[in-house]
């Protein structure tokens, strides 16, 4: 393969890893800097050149370089100075450097130094080519990794405001303009409630299976007892529900609603068929704390409890109303 065609193939293999990346080639030798610079503008975005370090370094200060390849034995400040003033400055900066084999005993301190790799004379077009274009794929892929982890960390960021807006929209859902409001303290609450571990309220979770077995336990028994005693048991577990929302801190429209069934429940719970009449709503409302005691307590994330609350809450609600209604006919 000639000259033009390995050029061309290099230039193929390197379209897309170095047509960003800028060089800055630093060597006395304008012939061979010449030479150079026509070889590598085939394949690369810029090139800078440089006669000496002190110049080099005037161009290093003034913009980055992806690639720096020198010279050892150059006048004002030969290839070894540069090479510690620029890695001094940047570690990770990439730096080859062309060397004769005269010069050989100067490269273990190069190594030392944290120069990339070496290039000797007389220049090998393929020795030039591959380290080059090793260096490029490393720096495309560190390249792509940053861009990657970058636009990961803005996906993760607008998924975490879209969470919040969400989160909000829920929130006021939840706690509409017809029904009690939330305090910032139960804002405060519910945030505080996210952050900590959900062994923290291990009791609570304990106390409300309980409820849901006693309520189990009077649907299975509710031919054995009358009524009023159904009626008020279910009560009891609407209160101890309340009293349990109410040590979580930031569900206080529905605990207050659980509380207000247990009073309206105990005042009704003579009223002939009240049992029969509830019992399909009471049960939905069972199950639904039940489904929100499970998204509060054994599920690992918690994203549907402001929907649930909602859920519940509309519900406390609209059997509240019903048993307000009643208990205003008992009174009339």
């Amino acid at each position: 393969m000639n000259k033009e065609e390995l050029i061309t193939e290099y230039k193929k293999e390197m379209q897309e890893i170095a047509k960003d990346v800028n060089i800055l080639l630093i060597d006395d030798d304008v012939i061979l800097q010449g030479q150079m610079k026509k070889i590598l503008g085939h394949f690369f975005a810029r090139i800078d050149c440089a006669q000496n370090g002190v110049d080099a370094l005037d161009l290093y200060e003034r913009r980055h370089y992806d690639i720096i390849i020198t010279d050892l034995t150059m006048p004002l400040m030969n290839g070894v100075a540069l090479a510690k003033e620029i890695k001094s400055r940047d570690r990770e900066q990439s730096l080859f450097v062309v060397s004769a084999h005269n010069e050989s005993e100067k490269l273990i301190e190069l190594i030392n130094i944290g120069v990339d790799g070496f290039f000797l004379k007389p220049l090998s077009i393929i020795t030039l080519l591959d380290l080059l274009k090793k260096k490029c794929q490393a720096l495309y892929d560190k390249r792509m990794k940053e861009h990657y982890s970058k636009l990961l960390d803005r996906v993760q960021e607008e998924l975490k405001e879209r969470n919040r807006v969400l989160e909000e929209t829920f929130f006021h859902l939840m706690y509409s303009s017809d029904e009690p409001r939330c305090s910032e303290e139960e804002r405060a609450a519910y945030e505080n409630f996210l952050h900590h571990p959900k062994e923290n309220f291990a009791l609570i979770d304990e106390s409300f299976q309980r409820l849901e077995e006693r309520f189990n336990c009077m649907l299975l028994a509710r031919h054995e007892q009358s009524e009023e005693e159904s009626l008020t048991l279910i009560a009891e577990i609407f209160g101890g529900y309340a009293q349990g929302i109410e040590e979580l801190g930031f569900l206080e429209p529905l605990a207050q609603s659980l509380k207000r069934l247990d009073e309206l429940l105990r005042e009704c719970c003579q009223r002939e068929a009240l049992f029969t009449f509830v019992m399909a709503d009471t049960t939905e409302l069972f199950d639904g704390l039940e489904l929100l005691r499970k998204e509060l307590f054994a599920y690992k994330e918690r994203k549907n409890i402001f929907i649930l609350v909602s859920k519940a809450l509309s519900k406390s609600m609209a059997l509240q109303r019903v048993l307000e209604a009643l208990s205003a006919e008992e009174k009339m």
